[in-house]
């Protein structure tokens, strides 16, 4: 399986504890609002001061004993961690949170903890054990009514399966946390469902059935302005192409992600489309020839 087009979910906790309608203390309200600045930051890409941020959230949470507030900012700098590979710092912050969660009993934190956990152990080659952790994730969400928790944990137990070579499972799960997140009118989650299912279809050979769910997620990237996704899924477009010959398409879209990832600054990404353009140019210039 080719790591370019997993769409692994990570929680990033921003509202464990903090209904709008409640009145927080002063303290409380200053580190809400640097954990809402972090998760911004995140979503640019910004892992540095997203982890800034959240690095004082937490601070001040501890210092008033916010358990609360402390398990989403564990959880949060985890989520950091992983996205730049450091996967034991992220290990240790998710089983800290999780050891929060389970102290003040919030289930749906726990979750999301749980949820972590297994893309750490996902991301270390350990299958069994994300299942496991996706599962019992799973088994907390169905029982507290939480459907976007379900549709992440379904979502990711699709990915282990996925990365076991078992597609039709893992179809299924997809296709289910797909139903999900449509109907609670989740975007960035049904964008990421259907970049997923394209990725089956891929796999199997359908490359029509894998452009067509791979456009729908650029539509909604695009629609609610997702940067991150909108490379990805052009990038994954254009690969669906190149596997098509469809040579002047493969290198349109591959151009086009080059030059969102570029201004998002992932250098991962932009090496990866770079290679993809002069590979795509060199085969062209053979066919011409």
């Amino acid at each position: 399986m080719k790591i370019r087009k997993i769409s692994i979910l990570f929680i990033l906790v921003i509202l464990i504890g903090c209904g709008s309608a409640k009145i927080r203390p002063e303290k409380k309200t200053m580190a809400y609002e640097l954990s809402q600045k972090g998760s911004e930051y995140y979503s640019k890409a910004d892992s540095q001061k997203a982890l800034d941020y959240f690095n004082r959230s937490l601070m001040i949470n501890e210092s008033i004993d916010n358990r609360e507030g402390i398990a989403r900012d564990l959880n949060n700098i985890g989520t950091v961690y992983c996205s730049v590979k450091e996967l034991d710092n992220a290990l240790k912050y998710f089983e800290e949170a999780l050891r929060v969660c389970e102290e003040i009993h919030d289930s749906i934190a726990k979750g999301a903890s749980l949820n972590n956990i297994g893309n750490v152990l996902l991301k270390k080659g350990d299958i069994k054990g994300a299942i496991e952790k996706f599962q019992e994730a799973l088994l907390l969400d169905e029982g507290t009514g939480n459907k976007e928790g379900a549709a992440v944990r379904l979502n990711n137990l699709g990915i282990a399966y996925n990365s076991t070579g078992e597609r039709d499972r893992a179809l299924d799960f997809y296709q289910k946390a797909l139903s999900i997140n449509r109907e609670v009118k989740n975007l960035r989650g049904t964008a990421n469902n259907l970049s997923n299912i394209g990725m089956v279809y891929e796999a199997k050979g359908k490359l029509e059935s894998a452009i067509e769910h791979y456009k729908m997620a650029l539509e909604i990237d695009k629609q609610i302005e997702y940067s991150p996704g909108i490379g990805i899924d052009l990038y994954n477009i254009g690969h669906v192409y190149e596997g098509m010959r469809e040579l002047d398409k493969a290198l349109s879209f591959y151009e086009r992600a080059f030059k969102v990832n570029e201004r998002l600054g992932i250098k991962e990404r932009t090496d990866r489309d770079l290679e993809s353009i002069k590979r795509i140019q060199g085969a062209m210039g053979k066919r011409v020839k």
